[in-house]
């Protein structure tokens, strides 16, 4: 049903002789660079993307090629450029949101799709694309609205009865096989074998229906005897329509049920479905019955191995992996540890070396992607030979020795899993036949990939598909220990081997008390290395990124960088985290940025360091606040001189003679160093401007050189730079070029930092708040003070900072004695201290649980309770600029970065539990707990909170992380906004997972008495939860901004509106079902004739029915009485021009809408949800009235009438109040006193 998809060149070949076709060739042919491509600006891109904007058909290919040539920026900053084109059409809409939801911007492509409809509301692209992403994402119900609509536009019967036989699948997935059946049912016009009617032999199964039941069965899944092949049924009922009862029907019919002498693939499926259910006793035996067959598959004693050893009987585990004649890697590796930890190393290296064949000799192969010299030239010189060592060089010590050292070396420095995996084989030989066992047996355990024992839960028979690298460092952390003898250290994110990590190496190499350490360097391919770290024999690098990067990242002891180490990183317990970070006062960081959305790696950083170097009072002050890490790790923050500081005046002159003559200094001249620093420019204009301030600078008896980041440094050296300027050389430390130098020019603060520090003369290109030395405004002023500053003549460096940070040595901050993770700032039992308050939430989609928070955190920053958000980056950038300014303004931002944490095993259990066929059991909870444990431990570092609280309640996976991941030293509760089982029901069939674990948190709340008991009483007779657990939490006001909201002015048509004749209600909510907005025009339409004053509607909002609703208010002849307002700035001006506020919603939590009518004097009329019921005090403040078409036309009556509740009883500060005595009862805040600032 949705749009065909081709390859780029098929494509191409297929669109010949459009005029997109050959604009696109046109572009093609010029090669436009990658900048040139984000930019957008050239003729050529700008005519194409205009012309595809008007014909869809080239949005894919072109997307396609920008993507794979130029990468996902590029791609990206096109397809905005295309969303942006003023005639843009609705099918061109329609790709762009295929594009977007390909790349999981689920939000832009929505906003997409919306656009569409309002441009073309009958095109049927629209709403088969919203179909099929929505089935992706789990929004049934709207995907059930989208394939309604599509029934609607369908153009003949076949297209009406695919879309319905869909319509049929929806609905069961929604749990509704009643209102499923009535499209199911016709699954005998279906071909035989269509997967379509597994759904509907499901369908009739849950209604009793057996003899359709099999009929649907034997249609789906016929066999060549007639009858029915159950192993397809139950593959398909596994995989493609997953469902553990359908599955156990089909294998373990009450007539047939599975037993010892079943069929061997039956046994095999039936103990995947039983494992799924929970019911790890009758998936042993089934396994184990398949175990003993000749005919099992080839993973069958493997799972069942697996299957014992996470069932904690590792005895039964052993013997099963043993009973395997030919085992795979990993189930030899498994049947290793098991030994390992019941009897011995020795017994269990004899055993798995016994097992493994010889790896192949061929180490020269395997040099590809190695980035240690040392490493490449052992593999180069042939190591293939008897040992590695040269034969003159074996003079005290034997041929064995040697070899065991390279061997070693290798082992340590190999960055790729097979040069690793073969050096480590052929060491534990070796160390085997020495009677090293232990040493033997950590070698066995290096040379592993696989390493820990995993089950699918969502695949069939094995784990399939790569391993990610958060999966293979998670599975490191748990296999290997901690070598506190090894440094890593990464520098400019691998970019480089220099700056303050450079120069703490430099001092453990050259202390004799540290002689035993083993030095680790990441680094890019691209990488320059220093000269003073080569031909060490305790110094290996090691490619970011790489397998080996991981290992080292997961075992090193300590671990010294100047820039994020990556997403998947989380600090073991005896690891040690330096961050010597080159940040100064003078320049904004985190969240002080213009884009604070990019510092959320940053942060995560520090919450895991140790040692947080600052290198200025000032710094000190500012760092933390601006990474909202001061009061969650305030104490590892530091004062002290940058190490690179001392390194850069220890540097010899013979070194500085040296520099100066590389870069072809004559003797006699000056040599000025120039670093160019302009982040948030596009690259190809960061190369433009750098020479041309080079070229400014450069004159007679003046050198330039320039020294910048290495992505800038690699275009430069493409480009022609001017006569007596030069790159720094890639051997060359920037800070010795500091002490080679005699004027630094710089747009940046780090170098100018250091520059002061030395009393080197310096001058900053451009305003640095802050900035204590000299400042101009052009490179051609800077070049008029050259003559002065060359002399000494002027007072640039007198006002360098005299109050610095002391020096610390490597040995104090490297290898200091680990911290316990307490990373909290203050105690909370004493009165009037910070209270930290995790308030969990993923997203701030536009609806009431986000105004519901926004009036939260406006509350809380008058109080000492100090919340903290973990958006990811996407919410806060599709965030209202509005809103996202109050986030920042009222809370601290721990912005989520990169993918989950955990193991094979730890994964595999998440996507299960966050699939809508999650079966509660603890054999599978307990992974869950595991995995948000380790989450948790990767996302907040060492950080404890005070409480926590998961606001949104709407993701299981958040639910659990806030249960089980969120290190708290009080109480996690959950608030819940709207009645949990019937959104279960209606709309989210796999929240039901996060319901199941809602023991363990402290309480559970709702923000009203209704909705409070409704969820009380539902999630006890449904899941078993306890009834105790459940509270009040109402919701708060922001009483101040809402009456200055209400006084904003309208607009002169808003006003004229207003001003007909008439009663005017408005209707402030989200345009989707649950909000019965059209239920209410089609009362409305009814009763026009009997409201006398007329009743005039102005629906305040948006949503994925506005296209619907307004197509339903004209189709109704209601234009005259309803108005579509959209989203406006202040929808509290509109209620109080109103005469009365009219919420018609099918349910409710507790609407923040009518108590903000309340706080502006509107009176309001409401159907009689559990959450408006308990607003409006049963009555006493609003109108209520039933839930149905009745009471519709009975609310339009009370408002054409006037007979209204009047709001003035309401006290909108007392109930703010009240409501925040609930929260804080709630979460053991007994004493709250109130915040200077947050």
């Amino acid at each position: 049903m949705r749009p065909v998809r081709f390859p780029f060149a098929r494509a191409l070949r297929r669109l010949t002789g459009d005029r997109w076709d050959r604009a696109f060739v046109e572009l093609t042919s010029q090669k436009p660079s990658t900048s040139e491509l984000r930019a957008g600006t050239d003729p050529a891109i700008v005519r194409l993307e205009a012309l595809i904007a008007a014909d869809a058909t080239g949005i894919a290919p072109v997307l396609e090629w920008a993507d794979r040539e130029h990468g996902a920026a590029a791609a990206s900053a096109s397809a905005d450029r295309i969303a942006d084109v003023s005639a843009v059409s609705a099918s061109a809409l329609v790709e762009l949101a295929h594009f977007r939801y390909g790349r999981e911007q689920y939000l832009v492509g929505d906003e997409l799709l919306e656009r569409a409809k309002h441009l073309d509301p009958d095109l049927p692209a629209i709403y088969a694309e919203e179909a099929d992403n929505q089935r992706r994402r789990s929004n049934v119900h709207r995907e059930i609205r989208a394939v309604e609509r599509c029934i609607e536009l369908a153009s003949d019967s076949g297209e009406v009865f695919a879309w319905e036989i869909w319509l049929g699948q929806a609905l069961l997935r929604r749990q509704d096989p009643v209102a499923a059946w009535r499209y199911l049912a016709r699954f005998k016009d279906l071909d035989a074998g269509d997967e379509r009617v597994f759904s509907a032999a499901s369908c009739a199964r849950q209604l009793g229906y057996q003899e359709q039941a099999d009929a649907a069965l034997h249609h789906a899944s016929p066999n060549d005897a007639g009858g029915i092949d159950r192993e397809r049924a139950a593959r398909a009922y596994l995989t493609h329509f997953p469902s553990v009862e359908d599955a156990e029907w089909v294998l373990s019919p009450r007539q047939a049920p599975l037993g010892s002498d079943s069929d061997t693939r039956l046994l095999e499926l039936g103990a995947q479905a039983a494992l799924r259910a929970g019911r790890t006793d009758t998936a042993l035996s089934r396994i184990a019955w398949a175990a003993r067959r000749p005919d099992r598959g080839s993973w069958v004693t493997g799972f069942h191995g697996m299957l014992l050893e996470l069932l904690d009987r590792p005895n039964e585990a052993l013997d099963a992996y043993r009973s395997d004649q030919q085992p795979g890697a990993l189930e030899r590796f498994r049947v290793g540890s098991l030994l390992e930890q019941l009897s011995s190393p020795r017994e269990a290296v004899e055993w798995i070396l016994s097992q493994s064949a010889t790896p192949p000799r061929d180490w020269a192969k395997l040099r590809g992607g190695e980035v240690d010299p040392a490493l490449r030239a052992l593999l180069l010189r042939g190591p293939a030979r008897r040992d590695f060592a040269s034969t003159d060089s074996r003079t005290e010590r034997g041929d064995a020795e040697y070899r065991a050292d390279e061997l070693r070396l290798l082992t340590q420095a190999a960055s790729s899993t097979a040069l690793r995996a073969q050096a480590a084989w052929a060491l534990a030989r070796l160390e085997a036949a020495n009677g090293e066992w232990e040493s033997a047996w950590r070698s066995v355990v290096a040379a592993q990939d696989l390493r820990l024992p995993a089950l699918p839960f969502t695949e069939l028979d094995r784990l399939t598909g790569e391993i990610s690298p958060e999966v293979r460092y998670a599975e490191f952390c748990e296999s290997e220990a901690i070598d506190s003898r090894t440094v890593l250290y990464e520098s400019s994110l691998g970019s480089a081997t220099s700056g303050d990590p450079f120069a703490l190496c430099c001092q453990l190499l050259s202390a004799p008390s540290t002689a035993d350490l083993h030095h680790v360097w990441s680094i890019t391919s691209a990488a320059s290395i220093h000269p003073a770290l080569l031909g060490k024999p305790n110094v290996t690098f090691v490619r970011k990124g790489s397998p080996g990067y991981f290992r080292v990242l997961a075992t090193a002891g300590s671990l010294v960088t100047n820039a994020p180490l990556p997403t998947e990183f989380i600090k073991r317990e005896g690891q040690r985290l330096v961050c010597v970070w080159q940040g100064t006062a003078w320049e904004p960081h985190g969240r002080d940025q213009a884009m604070p959305t990019r510092h959320g790696n940053v942060t995560r950083n520090f919450l895991h360091a140790d040692a947080i170097v600052c290198t200025d009072p000032a710094t000190l002050a500012s760092l933390p606040r601006a990474f909202d890490v001061d009061e969650l790790n305030p104490e590892a923050f530091v004062l002290a001189e940058a190490p690179r500081l001392e390194l850069t005046r220890a540097f010899s002159e013979s070194r500085i003679t040296h520099v100066r003559t590389e870069l072809g200094v004559a003797a006699g001249d000056h040599l000025v160093l120039y670093a160019p620093h302009f982040p948030a420019m596009e690259l190809s204009e960061q190369v433009a401007v750098a020479i041309r301030v080079a070229e400014t600078l450069v004159s007679g008896g003046v050198h330039v050189v320039i020294t910048a980041t290495a992505r800038l440094e690699r275009e430069l050296s493409e480009a022609t730079l001017p006569d007596g300027a030069s790159l720094r050389a890639p051997d060359t430390d920037p800070n010795e070029l500091l002490r080679a130098t005699d004027v630094l020019v710089s747009e940046g603060a780090a170098l100018l930092s250091d520059a002061l520090s030395l009393g080197l003369p310096a001058v900053a290109l451009g305003e640095l708040p802050g900035y204590q030395g000299r400042s101009v405004s052009s490179a051609a002023v800077a070049r008029d003070l050259l003559p002065d500053l060359l002399n000494h003549s002027t007072d640039a460096d007198s006002t360098a900072p005299t109050l610095r940070g002391r020096p610390c040595s490597a040995v104090e901050l490297v290898l200091a004695p680990r911290r316990q993770e307490t990373h909290a700032a203050v105690s909370t039992t004493q009165h009037g201290a910070t209270r930290t308050l995790l308030v969990s939430t993923d997203g701030f989609p536009e609806n009431g649980i986000t105004q519901s928070l926004r009036s939260l955190l406006t509350n809380l920053a008058t109080t000492n309770c100090s919340p903290y958000l973990r958006p990811w980056p996407g919410a806060l950038t599709h965030a209202d600029p509005a809103l996202r300014a109050e986030i920042f303004a009222h809370a601290r931002v721990l912005i989520g970065v990169g993918q989950p944490a955990g193991t094979r095993m730890e994964q595999e259990a998440l996507r299960f539990f966050t699939s809508r066929h999650y079966v509660d059991a603890p054999f599978i909870r307990d992974f869950v707990q595991a995995e948000r444990q380790r989450e948790g431990h990767r996302r907040f570092g060492g950080a404890t909170f005070d409480s926590a609280v998961e606001f949104t309640g709407y993701l299981s996976s958040s639910l659990a992380l806030t249960a089980y991941g969120v290190p708290v030293r009080g109480k996690r509760g959950v608030i819940f906004h709207n009645e949990m089982w019937r959104e279960i029901q209606t709309k989210y069939p796999q929240l039901r997972a996060g319901m199941q674990i809602l023991d363990a948190y402290d309480f559970i709340a709702s923000v009203s008495d209704g909705v409070r008991d409704a969820n009380a009483e539902a999630l006890a007779e449904h899941l078993g939860q306890s009834r105790d657990q459940h509270i009040t939490i109402e919701n708060t006001i922001d009483v101040p901004r809402i009456r200055t909201l209400a006084a904003t002015r309208l607009s002169q048509e808003e006003q004229a509106w207003y001003r007909l004749p008439g009663r005017h209600a408005c209707v402030v909510a989200r345009m989707s079902p649950e909000k019965n907005h059209a239920a209410l025009l089609h009362v409305l339409a009814e009763q026009r004739h009997r409201l006398t004053p007329p009743v005039r509607l102005t629906f305040l909002g948006d949503g994925p029915l506005r296209a619907d609703l307004e197509r339903l208010s004209g189709t109704l002849g209601l234009t005259d009485l309803v108005r579509f307002a959209g989203h406006v700035p202040a929808p509290q001006a509109h209620l109080r021009a109103a005469d009365a506020l009219l919420l018609p919603s099918l349910h409710e939590g507790q609407p923040l809408v009518i108590l903000e009518a309340l706080t502006v004097g509107t009176p309001v009329v409401a159907t009689a949800t559990p959450g408006s019921r308990s607003a409006l005090e049963y009555g006493a403040l609003g109108v209520l009235v039933p839930l149905d078409d009745a009471g519709l036309a009975t609310a339009l009556e009370r408002i054409s009438t006037g007979d209204l509740v009047p709001a003035t009883e309401f006290d909108a500060d007392a109930f703010t109040a009240q409501s925040l005595r609930q929260l804080f009862t709630a979460l053991g805040f007994t004493e709250v006193g109130t915040a200077t600032s947050v």
